[in-house]
């Protein structure tokens, strides 16, 4: 008798745990299918892009793989990897970036000014900005660098 009583309790727990295990393995199915579609429509809405800053003074510093929400710029790209510390001006022209993490602003040069580049993977050259930091809407996967550069060497300006 002791032993079917035993037997019926560990045929029991037996039954327990193949319903606790088919529960877990449907609920992690639920999961990843969940997590699938999140991913998507993520992926949908953002953009993932890359930032270095060049200081001008030999470091550079990158920001990689930054997510950001679709249709933001360069401007929005550069706050978020900085953690908001940029300093600009909204001008007729746009947004003029006169500081990044105080280099520009409490630490400056004469004819030292921010400028942006785009890194143009096709021609293998950094490429400069041609609209303002706030005009420009990063694409999914793009480089792009900040250099603070003595612009009185123009047209030969530093690159990131």
């Amino acid at each position: 008798m002791k032993v079917s009583i035993v037997m019926l309790m560990l045929s029991f727990l037996l039954l327990v745990s193949v319903v606790v295990n088919f529960y877990l393995a449907s609920q992690l199915v639920m999961t990843r299918n969940e997590i699938s579609r999140l991913s998507k429509a993520l992926s949908e809405n953002t953009v993932v892009s890359s930032l270095v800053i060049n200081f001008g003074n030999g470091t550079r510093v990158w920001y990689n793989n930054t997510m950001l929400p679709f249709g933001a710029s360069l401007l929005n790209l550069t706050i978020k990897a900085t953690n908001n510390r940029v300093t600009y001006t909204i001008g007729k022209y746009g947004a003029f970036v006169s500081g990044i993490y105080d280099v520009g602003t409490k630490y400056s040069k004469p004819s030292y000014y921010w400028i942006w580049y785009k890194w143009n993977a096709t021609a293998k050259q950094w490429e400069m900005g041609s609209v303002s930091a706030d005009g420009y809407k990063v694409l999914n996967g793009e480089v792009l660098g900040w250099v603070y550069a003595n612009t009185s060497s123009w047209p030969n300006l530093a690159k990131p």
